[in-house]
C-alpha cells in the first residue's frame, strides 16, 4: 500500500466496524505512523467510553413552560369556498341518484324489506364505528397539538 490509511479507515478499525484485509494488516505492520494514530483512536474511544454523562439537578421543564405563552385558541371562519365544494358534493351524488331513480327502485323492487333493513342497519353500525374511531383519531391529534393546556 503506497499511501497511508485515512483517519475514518483507522477509526473505523479502532471501532471495530471496518473488515480488515491482508493490504491493511501488512500496511500496519510496516507503517508507524497508521499504527501509532490507530493505537492513538483507541485510546481516544475508550476514554469516551469511561466518560461519565452529564447530570442536570433541575427540572428545566418545570422553569420554561410556565413562561411560555399560551395561545388562545383560533376558530377558523367557514369560508364560502368549503360551502360550495358541500353543494357540489350533494349535487354530484343527488343528481345522478334522481336521474336513474326508476332504475333503482326496480332493482330493489324484489328484495324483501326485511333484507334491505339488514343490510341497511349493518351499514350503519359500520360507518358509525368508524366515524366514532375517526374522531377518536382527531382528537388524540388535537391533544398532541394543544400540549400548552
Amino acid at each position: 500500500m503506497k499511501n497511508h490509511l485515512s483517519d475514518n479507515v483507522l477509526q473505523a478499525l479502532a471501532l471495530d466496524q471496518q473488515q480488515v484485509n491482508e493490504e491493511m494488516i501488512t500496511h500496519l505492520e510496516q507503517c508507524d505512523r497508521c499504527r501509532e494514530a490507530l493505537a492513538n483512536y483507541q485510546l481516544l474511544f475508550t476514554a469516551l467510553k469511561t466518560v461519565e454523562k452529564p447530570s442536570l439537578e433541575i427540572d428545566i421543564e418545570a422553569l420554561v413552560m410556565p413562561q411560555l405563552p399560551k395561545p388562545a385558541p383560533v376558530r377558523q371562519p367557514v369560508g364560502w369556498g368549503n360551502i360550495w365544494l358541500a353543494i357540489l358534493g350533494v349535487a354530484i351524488f343527488s343528481v345522478p341518484l334522481f336521474i336513474t331513480g326508476r332504475f333503482i327502485r326496480n332493482l330493489f323492487k324484489e328484495v324483501p324489506v326485511m333484507m334491505l333493513s339488514i343490510i341497511l342497519v349493518g351499514t350503519l353500525i359500520i360507518v358509525g364505528f368508524l366515524l366514532r374511531e375517526i374522531i377518536n383519531s382527531y382528537k388524540e391529534r388535537k391533544q398532541l397539538l394543544n400540549f400548552y393546556q
